[in-house]
Protein backbone atom coordinates (compact mmCIF):
# COMPACT_ATOMS: atom_id res chain seq x y z
CA UNK A 1 0.00 0.00 0.00
CA UNK A 2 1.27 3.44 -0.60
CA UNK A 3 1.82 6.37 1.10
CA UNK A 4 -1.16 8.23 -0.93
CA UNK A 5 -3.80 6.08 -0.40
CA UNK A 6 -3.71 6.62 3.70
CA UNK A 7 -6.67 8.65 5.03
CA UNK A 8 -4.88 11.97 5.85
CA UNK A 9 -5.18 12.62 9.97
CA UNK A 10 -7.10 15.39 11.32
CA UNK A 11 -5.64 18.46 11.59
CA UNK A 12 -5.55 19.73 15.54
CA UNK A 13 -7.63 23.04 14.15
CA UNK A 14 -10.22 20.78 12.57
CA UNK A 15 -10.54 18.90 15.86
CA UNK A 16 -10.89 21.72 18.04
CA UNK A 17 -13.38 23.48 15.50
CA UNK A 18 -15.60 19.91 16.44
CA UNK A 19 -15.16 20.19 20.11
CA UNK A 20 -16.80 23.49 19.91
CA UNK A 21 -19.27 23.14 17.86
CA UNK A 22 -20.57 20.27 20.26
CA UNK A 23 -20.76 22.45 22.89
CA UNK A 24 -22.58 24.82 20.82
CA UNK A 25 -24.77 22.21 20.27
CA UNK A 26 -25.48 20.64 23.40
CA UNK A 27 -25.78 24.22 25.14
CA UNK A 28 -28.78 25.04 23.11
CA UNK A 29 -30.58 22.21 23.18
CA UNK A 30 -30.20 22.09 26.89
CA UNK A 31 -31.03 25.67 26.97
CA UNK A 32 -33.76 25.92 24.52
CA UNK A 33 -35.05 22.42 26.50
CA UNK A 34 -34.45 23.55 30.20
CA UNK A 35 -33.83 27.48 29.89
CA UNK A 36 -30.66 28.97 30.57
CA UNK A 37 -30.54 30.03 34.37
CA UNK A 38 -31.25 25.96 35.10
CA UNK A 39 -28.56 24.50 32.72
CA UNK A 40 -25.13 24.23 34.25
CA UNK A 41 -21.90 24.63 32.51
CA UNK A 42 -20.76 21.05 33.54
CA UNK A 43 -24.17 19.76 32.00
CA UNK A 44 -22.90 21.60 28.82
CA UNK A 45 -19.65 19.45 28.93
CA UNK A 46 -21.52 16.36 29.72
CA UNK A 47 -23.59 16.57 26.89
CA UNK A 48 -20.76 17.40 24.45
CA UNK A 49 -18.70 14.79 25.66
CA UNK A 50 -16.25 17.31 26.68
CA UNK A 51 -14.36 18.19 29.87
CA UNK A 52 -15.03 21.16 31.90
CA UNK A 53 -11.49 22.70 31.49
CA UNK A 54 -12.32 22.51 27.92
CA UNK A 55 -15.83 24.31 28.08
CA UNK A 56 -14.21 27.09 30.29
CA UNK A 57 -11.37 27.46 27.72
CA UNK A 58 -13.46 28.63 24.74
CA UNK A 59 -16.42 30.13 26.70
CA UNK A 60 -15.19 31.31 30.04
CA UNK A 61 -18.78 32.50 31.72
CA UNK A 62 -22.28 31.08 31.02
CA UNK A 63 -22.97 34.68 29.08
CA UNK A 64 -19.79 33.74 26.93
CA UNK A 65 -21.70 30.63 26.29
CA UNK A 66 -25.37 32.29 25.58
CA UNK A 67 -23.85 35.10 23.27
CA UNK A 68 -21.32 32.09 21.27
CA UNK A 69 -25.04 30.22 20.55
CA UNK A 70 -26.33 33.47 19.20
CA UNK A 71 -23.44 34.25 17.09
CA UNK A 72 -24.29 31.10 15.59
CA UNK A 73 -27.65 31.22 14.67
CA UNK A 74 -26.68 35.00 13.47
CA UNK A 75 -24.22 33.81 11.41
CA UNK A 76 -26.48 32.27 8.55
CA UNK A 77 -28.40 35.68 8.69
CA UNK A 78 -25.35 37.89 8.54
CA UNK A 79 -23.62 36.06 5.73
CA UNK A 80 -27.28 36.02 4.09
CA UNK A 81 -27.40 39.83 4.46
CA UNK A 82 -23.51 40.70 3.23
CA UNK A 83 -23.94 38.86 0.00
CA UNK A 84 -26.53 41.25 -1.15
CA UNK A 85 -25.11 42.63 -4.44
CA UNK A 86 -23.69 45.81 -3.93
CA UNK A 87 -25.06 47.32 -7.39
CA UNK A 88 -29.02 46.98 -5.95
CA UNK A 89 -30.92 49.96 -6.19
CA UNK A 90 -31.86 51.17 -2.36
CA UNK A 91 -34.90 50.18 -2.60
CA UNK A 92 -34.31 46.60 -3.64
CA UNK A 93 -31.44 46.15 -1.04
CA UNK A 94 -33.86 47.09 2.07
CA UNK A 95 -36.61 44.76 0.41
CA UNK A 96 -33.80 41.90 0.39
CA UNK A 97 -32.43 43.07 4.31
CA UNK A 98 -35.67 42.79 5.36
CA UNK A 99 -36.51 39.76 3.52
CA UNK A 100 -33.50 37.30 4.70
CA UNK A 101 -34.30 39.12 8.17
CA UNK A 102 -37.65 37.84 8.83
CA UNK A 103 -36.70 34.10 7.01
CA UNK A 104 -34.00 33.60 9.52
CA UNK A 105 -36.15 35.01 12.38
CA UNK A 106 -39.29 32.79 12.17
CA UNK A 107 -36.83 30.17 11.54
CA UNK A 108 -37.76 27.72 14.57
CA UNK A 109 -34.94 27.15 15.59
CA UNK A 110 -34.38 30.80 15.91
CA UNK A 111 -37.76 31.31 17.86
CA UNK A 112 -36.96 28.93 20.13
CA UNK A 113 -33.55 30.77 21.42
CA UNK A 114 -35.20 34.21 21.23
CA UNK A 115 -38.08 33.11 22.97
CA UNK A 116 -35.61 31.65 25.95
CA UNK A 117 -33.85 34.90 26.36
CA UNK A 118 -36.80 37.16 26.32
CA UNK A 119 -38.24 34.53 29.36
CA UNK A 120 -34.81 34.83 31.26
CA UNK A 121 -33.85 38.57 30.50
CA UNK A 122 -35.24 40.06 33.45
CA UNK A 123 -33.64 37.92 35.77
CA UNK A 124 -30.20 37.46 33.70
CA UNK A 125 -29.71 40.85 31.84
CA UNK A 126 -26.18 39.64 30.76
CA UNK A 127 -28.03 37.02 28.32
CA UNK A 128 -29.49 39.21 26.57
CA UNK A 129 -26.74 41.59 26.07
CA UNK A 130 -24.34 39.08 24.94
CA UNK A 131 -26.91 38.19 22.40
CA UNK A 132 -27.36 41.59 21.35
CA UNK A 133 -23.75 41.72 20.83
CA UNK A 134 -23.05 38.63 19.73
CA UNK A 135 -25.96 38.16 17.43
CA UNK A 136 -28.36 41.28 16.14
CA UNK A 137 -26.06 44.34 16.26
CA UNK A 138 -23.29 42.21 13.78
CA UNK A 139 -26.22 41.75 11.13
CA UNK A 140 -27.36 44.97 11.76
CA UNK A 141 -24.29 46.49 11.25
CA UNK A 142 -24.58 45.42 7.24
CA UNK A 143 -27.64 47.75 6.68
CA UNK A 144 -26.01 50.72 8.96
CA UNK A 145 -23.29 50.43 6.81
CA UNK A 146 -25.12 50.66 3.50
CA UNK A 147 -26.81 53.36 4.76
CA UNK A 148 -23.45 55.20 5.30
CA UNK A 149 -22.74 54.56 2.18
CA UNK A 150 -26.02 56.30 0.67
CA UNK A 151 -25.93 59.39 3.26
CA UNK A 152 -22.36 60.13 1.65
CA UNK A 153 -23.73 59.66 -1.90
CA UNK A 154 -26.27 62.15 -1.04
CA UNK A 155 -29.60 59.69 -1.47
CA UNK A 156 -30.32 59.98 1.84
CA UNK A 157 -30.45 62.59 4.17
CA UNK A 158 -27.08 64.02 5.29
CA UNK A 159 -28.40 64.15 9.10
CA UNK A 160 -29.87 60.97 9.15
CA UNK A 161 -28.50 59.06 12.41
CA UNK A 162 -27.91 55.62 10.11
CA UNK A 163 -27.42 53.78 13.22
CA UNK A 164 -30.59 54.73 14.64
CA UNK A 165 -32.73 55.09 11.21
CA UNK A 166 -31.63 51.03 10.60
CA UNK A 167 -32.74 50.14 13.90
CA UNK A 168 -36.13 51.94 13.02
CA UNK A 169 -36.11 50.13 9.44
CA UNK A 170 -36.04 46.85 11.62
CA UNK A 171 -38.94 48.13 13.96
CA UNK A 172 -41.31 48.47 10.74
CA UNK A 173 -40.54 45.08 9.72
CA UNK A 174 -40.53 43.24 12.59
CA UNK A 175 -43.26 44.57 14.84
CA UNK A 176 -45.74 43.40 12.18
CA UNK A 177 -44.90 40.10 11.50
CA UNK A 178 -42.00 38.64 14.25
CA UNK A 179 -43.78 39.85 17.46
CA UNK A 180 -47.14 38.11 15.92
CA UNK A 181 -44.95 34.93 15.50
CA UNK A 182 -43.10 35.09 18.49
CA UNK A 183 -46.78 35.72 20.29
CA UNK A 184 -48.48 32.92 18.45
CA UNK A 185 -50.61 35.63 16.99
CA UNK A 186 -51.32 35.94 13.17
CA UNK A 187 -48.75 37.82 11.51
CA UNK A 188 -49.61 40.47 8.33
CA UNK A 189 -48.23 39.37 4.77
CA UNK A 190 -44.61 39.71 5.08
CA UNK A 191 -44.65 41.26 1.06
CA UNK A 192 -47.10 43.80 2.23
CA UNK A 193 -45.28 44.55 5.65
CA UNK A 194 -41.97 44.82 3.67
CA UNK A 195 -43.36 47.20 0.86
CA UNK A 196 -44.75 49.35 3.44
CA UNK A 197 -41.81 49.68 5.50
CA UNK A 198 -39.36 50.45 2.82
CA UNK A 199 -42.22 53.66 1.56
CA UNK A 200 -42.21 54.45 4.88
CA UNK A 201 -38.19 54.39 5.52
CA UNK A 202 -37.76 56.36 2.01
CA UNK A 203 -40.33 58.92 2.52
CA UNK A 204 -38.50 59.66 6.10
CA UNK A 205 -34.94 59.55 4.74
CA UNK A 206 -34.56 60.18 1.08
CA UNK A 207 -32.32 63.02 0.47
CA UNK A 208 -34.21 66.25 -1.12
Amino acid sequence: MNGSSAKPEKSETTSQDEVTARLLDAAQALFVAQGVNAVSMEAVAKAARASKRTLYARFPSKADLVGAVAARLYEDLRQRLSELPDDLELEEFLRGFAAGVLEALTQEQMKGFLRLVISEAVIQPDFARAVLEAGKLPATQVLVSRLEAEKARGALNPDMDSALAARQFMGLVKEPVFWPVMLGAEPLPQDVVIANAVSLFLKAYAGS
